[in-house]
């Protein structure tokens, strides 16, 4: 199996595990993106979805966030303190932007103003769902444009 179909599976397997299908992360780019632009059919969202899963921009720092995820347990006090997302905002913020920085912006539009979209796909507001439903909106709107 290649690196970037292991990456992929791991990655699939991780949201899984925290409740959230590739569907919903879909659904949620897209009634977000939908506000401000035309999209392709569904099935070209899926598709892209599964490209950003095998995209080493995009999976190597998901990785990372999910072993500091793991490894939070055993961070030394004064990084157990600090909110994980703002650990992982790094790695959140280089997803979010693989395809330029209309995601890096859409990432916080859909973070701070988006709660009804996110209650309504999403079981959790997970920062790598919306990291990844953003880098997904920022394709969307480049195909429009």
């Amino acid at each position: 199996m290649h690196k970037q179909q292991t990456a992929a599976a791991l990655i699939e397997g991780y949201l899984h595990q925290n409740h959230i299908t590739p569907a919903a992360i879909v659904d949620l780019t897209r009634a977000y993106q939908g506000q401000y632009s035309q999209l392709p059919d569904y099935a070209i969202t899926q598709k892209w979805l599964n490209e950003l899963f095998q995209n080493p921009v995009v999976w190597k720092p998901v990785l990372l966030v999910i072993e500091m995820e793991q490894a939070a347990s055993t961070f030394p006090p004064v990084l157990a303190a600090v909110p994980k997302e703002e650990l992982w905002q790094p790695q959140l913020l280089q997803i979010a932007g693989v395809n330029g920085t209309i995601g890096i912006s859409n990432y916080f539009e859909i973070k701070l103003n988006q709660q009804p979209l996110i209650r309504r796909y999403l079981p959790t507001p997970h920062p790598l769902a919306l990291a990844l439903s953003a880098a997904l909106s920022g394709q969307l709107a480049q195909w429009d444009s």
